[in-house]
């Protein structure tokens, strides 16, 4: 999936020598946070329905949330992310005026961290003899991840100067290990006219055997490269423009971490027989990071 969205990043820098050729810089970024949903309601046409493979008999099934003659109903979807990273590298010269202009190693530390919220509800209204008319029953299932990266950032830097333009390429690797943190929620809450409200611990996706928090780590790689066209206004202001990208590997996602494979004995209120599942999955997934730029840059 791709979404589009804004943000921001800071680079700032010091030069220990007077020619520039050792210096420190940091840079900072993030991007505005990115909500995506889905949202139906049924009066039993059409259907609405959860799917899942029945732990018990091996085969798909569905859980109905809106049919004709037994219940109609709604469900929500709500998925939500955010995206920061920062990183610190110490830059040396390698060459002034090689073919391709100045060239520099950078050697530093690169950290990355996405949060991922995914979260279904649902609320029906059963309907026939079995049921008291007004009963209503809400299940929400929720899963949060959070990733982090942490790594050693190797690359290259360099300029290509003509007149007040200039074009400025970078090309890293960071090595190192992504951190997940798995957090797993569920609740089903029936509404009986007359009798008053029941809770059970547990939805639909997440259910006792699955429900908690959990930790993940892997090797991973999160490569680099951008590219900044730039034009020297004055002594200290230039304005550029650019693009770079960044490519994550080793996350484990909201989607990454649910298990469809369910055993319908332990939906509140039951109590579980049989198979203990869903349980917890770790999934991984890579993860893009594309980016346009503007700006200016002010030395002194």
């Amino acid at each position: 999936m791709i979404a589009e969205r804004s943000g921001a990043r800071v680079s700032a820098g010091y030069w220990f020598d007077p020619q520039r050729t050792m210096g420190i810089e940091a840079h900072f970024f993030i991007l505005n946070p990115n909500s995506t949903g889905f949202a139906a309601s049924s009066n039993g046409n059409p259907i609405l329905a959860r799917p899942f493979v029945d732990a018990t008999t091996g085969l798909p099934a569905a859980q109905l949330i809106a049919f004709p003659g037994f219940t109609a109903g709604s469900v929500a979807i709500n998925d939500t992310s955010r995206l920061l990273g920062a990183g610190t590298d110490y830059r040396m010269e390698l060459c002034r005026s090689c073919a391709i202009g100045s060239v520099s190693g950078l050697l530093g530390y690169r950290f990355l961290r996405l949060r991922d919220s995914l979260v279904f509800s649902s609320t029906n209204v059963p309907i026939g003899v079995n049921f008291i008319s007004g009963t209503t029953i809400a299940v929400t299932d929720q899963f949060d991840t959070t990733s982090s990266f942490h790594g050693l950032d190797l690359g290259l830097t360099g300029d290509i100067a003509n007149g007040p333009w200039k074009l400025t390429w970078l090309a890293k690797l960071a090595i190192g290990g992504t951190f997940t943190k798995v957090g797993i929620n569920g609740a089903t809450v029936a509404t009986v006219p007359g009798v008053g409200v029941v809770a059970g611990s547990g939805g639909f996706y997440a259910l006792p055997t699955n429900m908690g928090s959990f930790d993940n780590s892997r090797f991973a790689v999160a490569p680099e490269l951008a590219a900044n066209v730039s034009y020297q206004i004055s002594n200290n202001l230039r304005a550029f423009a650019g693009y770079s990208v960044i490519w994550w590997t080793g996350l484990v996602r909201p989607s990454g971490a649910m298990d469809t494979t369910i055993n319908p004995t332990q939906l509140p209120p039951g109590a579980l027989a049989g198979p203990a599942r869903p349980q917890i999955q770790f999934n991984t997934t890579d993860y893009w990071i594309q980016g346009f730029n503007v700006g200016v840059a002010y030395n002194y």
